[in-house]
């Protein structure tokens, strides 16, 4: 991963140091959760069989490379570089090909017209393979809205509606993918439901603390939630008495997802090979070798993004040593309830909230969206310190004006301290540190 635009991040007059550091940092930690390398090193075939962990199929028949999520199309590129005669396709942000397998391009967060056909392939290929037949299946956040394949009688336009409201709710991701298995007739294990060929999943999590159910709405692991669950949900978030009286029967009487005792996962077995905790003791390896005091705080974060950003200065205020190097590392997936017009992303009001607490000049947080896209803006994340303060201070800038129209993205393009990343090949949600030196 390369940070386009680090030489303008680190021309600035205080904390020079601090952010160059800062950067090595989440370079080493997204580098050690790189798709295509996960995928390299589990997988190898030797020509007869195919080892994935400790499982091995010896090969009888055809090797189908499916999947979906941000990062598919990579994980699938190291599939076809270890084994050369698979086939197949993934739903990913792009098109085209690598070997046999197909990048099927599709649209994120919110399903399209090209979801919908692009998913019927994927359930074509799917059913047409034999118990001969092995499906190598890439999971990475993202699969739950590439996707999409609605309940009989729901149009993708109804699904649609249900998740943006539970996003703009603040939803978390458990919550949303609850939700999208009860709506899907390929999420929540029901993919295995499809095939009579053996699966072997290869799943890069997005999810803090996942189960392989909750990544990409695990369509080809066994679900642990129920229909109940997800009208539950939606009934929290004021949207079930919204719904239209046959979209309700549609749901209730819709076939609950296959749980660990069907017999359809017999012959399927599911590895997580990346997740924000590799990424999290990744990071903190590195900023050791440079001299700091490192404390994971948690790699299991859920809470609010603003509040979080508060908490974090108040830790760092509280803790703070002059002359020492002390490092704080939190990953998971922060929330955002939407209130204002604006255009911004989680990670940006994480450091906007921090700001508005932070009391110590040498203090620095940078927040990090480890698929490279925070929110609605281009932008990856963003540094805050005393330079944004100054630069804020300078231009009248109010972090709460801003942050009450939810648009943050204003504010860093006015102070300059966004941050601009070329393709990460990775997604295992949120990475934020914060210290001095």
């Amino acid at each position: 991963m390369e940070v386009l635009n680090e030489s303008a991040l680190l021309n600035v007059s205080q904390n020079h140091a601090t952010r160059k550091d800062f950067l090595s940092i989440i370079k080493a930690g997204i580098a050690s959760v790189d798709a295509y390398t996960l995928v390299r090193k589990i997988l190898n075939y030797d020509g007869a069989k195919v080892h994935v962990g400790n499982s091995i199929w010896h090969r009888k028949g055809r090797v189908f490379v499916l999947g979906a999520g941000k990062v598919a199309h990579h994980m699938a590129s190291a599939c076809v570089d270890e084994i050369e005669d698979c086939t197949g396709v993934v739903l990913c942000p792009v098109s085209g090909s690598h070997g046999n397998v197909k990048f099927l391009r599709c649209e994120h967060p919110l399903a399209g017209e090209n979801n919908l056909k692009n998913t019927e392939t994927l359930i074509d290929i799917l059913r047409s393979a034999s118990q001969d037949d092995l499906v190598l299946f890439m999971i990475s956040g993202g699969a739950s809205a590439m996707l999409a394949a609605p309940l009989d009688g729901l149009s993708i336009d109804e699904k649609n509606a249900i998740v943006r409201k539970l996003m703009l709710s603040g939803a978390d991701i458990k919550e949303l993918n609850t939700v999208r298995k009860h709506l899907s007739r390929i999420k929540g294990g029901k993919a295995a439901l499809l095939t009579q060929a053996r699966i072997l999943g290869l799943v890069l999590s997005d999810v803090p603390e996942g189960s392989v159910s909750d990544i990409g709405s695990g369509p080809t692991a066994p679900d642990w939630t129920k229909k109940e669950d997800a009208i539950d949900i939606m009934k929290r978030y004021g949207i079930w008495e919204n719904l239209k009286g046959n979209t309700k029967k549609i749901i209730e009487s819709a076939e609950e997802t296959p749980k660990f005792d069907n017999p359809c996962f017999r012959t399927v077995r599911n590895y997580i090979i990346g997740d924000c905790t590799k990424m999290a003791q990744a990071c903190a390896q590195r900023a050791e070798e440079l001299g700091y005091e490192v404390h994971i705080l948690t790699t299991a974060l859920d809470a609010e993004a603003r509040e979080s950003g508060k908490l974090f200065a108040e830790i760092l205020n509280q803790t703070y040593i002059k002359s020492q190097r002390r490092l704080f590392v939190a990953a998971g997936e922060t929330t955002v309830n939407v209130r204002g017009n604006g255009r911004g992303g989680r990670n940006l009001e994480v450091v906007m909230g921090f700001l508005k607490k932070l009391n110590v000049k040498d203090g620095v947080i940078l927040a990090f969206a480890t698929d490279g896209k925070d929110g609605t803006t281009p932008w990856a994340g963003a540094f805050g310190d005393a330079n944004t303060i100054a630069c804020a201070n300078k231009n009248a800038l109010s972090i709460n004006d801003f942050l009450s129209a939810n648009n943050s993205m204003e504010f860093f393009e006015k102070t300059g301290d966004f941050i601009t990343v070329n393709d990460t090949r990775t997604n295992v949600g949120d990475l934020i540190i914060f210290g001095y030196r």
